[in-house]
């Protein structure tokens, strides 16, 4: 695997899925997504934006280190492989938080599963594109 080609295509995807992260989260989906029980959720002012970035540049670097490790050289194949890790990824984390706290909900559970897998979706897309994974040959 190329580094140089592994790391940007890892942190644009990682800026990438930050952005659509705010775009479902932040704008489209936020009252289906708000915490409603008090102290829980962060306002804008009290968000932790080290972390949170942090956290974004890390996923994407998560799909492009699966996208090259798979060796896949197909845009069709990379975006199927990205959505299947985001809808792995995040109904494992999502029913462990619904079995051990009262934050989730099932409606919650269920959305916060579709949005994670197109977030997952589009950030391969965005992965492949960018680090040149796809065989232009095929």
């Amino acid at each position: 695997m190329n580094v140089k080609k592994f790391l940007v295509s890892g942190i644009v995807g990682g800026i990438a899925y930050f952005f659509l992260g705010h775009l479902f989260y932040g704008v489209l989906f936020f009252n289906e997504m708000a915490c409603t029980i008090a102290g829980v959720s962060r306002s804008m002012e009290q968000m932790v934006w080290w972390s949170l970035i942090t956290g974004s540049l890390l996923y994407g670097v998560l799909v492009a280190f699966v996208l090259g490790k798979a060796n896949i050289t197909n845009l069709v194949s990379g975006i199927a492989t990205s959505a299947a890790l985001g809808l792995l990824v995040s109904a494992s984390y999502d029913f462990t938080m619904y079995a051990n706290t009262n934050l989730f909900t099932l409606k919650t559970v269920a959305y916060d599963i579709a949005i994670s897998t197109v977030m997952a979706t589009l950030t391969g897309a965005v992965v492949m594109l960018v680090g040149n994974f796809v065989n232009k040959k095929a």
